[in-house]
């Protein structure tokens, strides 16, 4: 293989996957009721994110990943049934933990609070 015919995979590969960020982001904007930012956060300050989403008056930038590198806490969620899980780094406060959670179990959270967001997927 040519280094040309390398770099026209390598060319295809990354616009394959840029493709597929941006067709996760929508799915994501349209399940949440949300809206796809411009240029996918680029541009930084108000623009940051992939999605923002307003939840009883204050808006939230969203940013998404598709991976397969949650197996570890996709685990952690099924072990006993838990609808959510907070995990943190041992060396920062309480406050600065990440929840993870199915988007479903989101959806029905942001429900509680807006009762007009349908929770039938789109």
């Amino acid at each position: 293989m040519t280094n040309e015919q390398v770099e026209a995979t390598k060319s295809a590969q990354g616009r394959r996957a840029r493709r597929r960020g941006r067709d996760f982001e929508r799915a994501v904007a349209k399940y949440l009721g949300g809206e796809l930012v411009p240029l996918s956060g680029a541009l930084g300050g108000k623009w940051s994110g992939d999605v923002t989403l307003t939840i009883g008056g204050q808006t939230y930038q969203i940013q998404t990943k598709r991976t397969k590198a949650l197996t570890t806490q996709r685990r952690w969620l099924q072990h006993d049934g838990s609808d959510i899980l907070v995990q943190a780094n041992p060396r920062e406060p309480v406050r600065k933990a990440l929840v993870v959670m199915e988007l479903e179990t989101f959806r029905r959270l942001i429900n509680c609070i807006q009762p007009e967001m349908p929770l039938e997927a789109p």
